[in-house]
């Protein structure tokens, strides 16, 4: 009788852990590309003068449904954060980003900022990937 009641509360215990282990390895965090992550950093160059951009964080607000991206260019102090409502919006290589605060960034800025259709080569930019993949851009 002890062994079936020690079964029964082993089961009782394993199973509530198995199933939130399950529930946590097929929760879907969203995620970027290599090519998206490329697409924000063309929208940067664009505008700046960068030399490296570190990808620190991408995530989902579930209130909003919006989605933020936060990442440093050329190793300033300063991090600025792309939000967006769709995920589609980062398959987009054309557009710009503005980086705040603005006199933080006036050094790197553009004489001329290229035009937001245009083609950026970004193959001089070091790129920082999300998950800490990084080294000179290759396209």
């Amino acid at each position: 009788m002890k062994t079936r009641e020690w079964i029964v509360k082993l089961l009782l215990l394993v199973i509530p852990i198995l199933f939130i282990g399950g529930c946590k390895m097929f929760e879907n965090k969203p995620t970027l590309t290599k090519e998206q992550q490329r697409n924000v950093v063309r929208w940067i160059a664009r505008g700046y003068n960068i030399n490296k951009v570190h990808f620190l964080r991408f995530e989902k607000n579930n209130f909003t449904g919006s989605y933020s991206l936060l990442f440093r260019v050329n190793n300033k102090n300063n991090t600025n954060i792309v939000e967006v409502e769709n995920l589609k919006e980062f398959d987009c290589s054309t557009g710009e980003i503005g980086l705040d605060p603005i006199e933080k960034f006036l050094d790197l800025e553009k004489r001329l900022a290229t035009d937001k259709n245009a083609a950026v080569d970004i193959s001089r930019i070091e790129i920082v990937y999300l998950g800490g993949n990084n080294g000179k851009n290759k396209q």
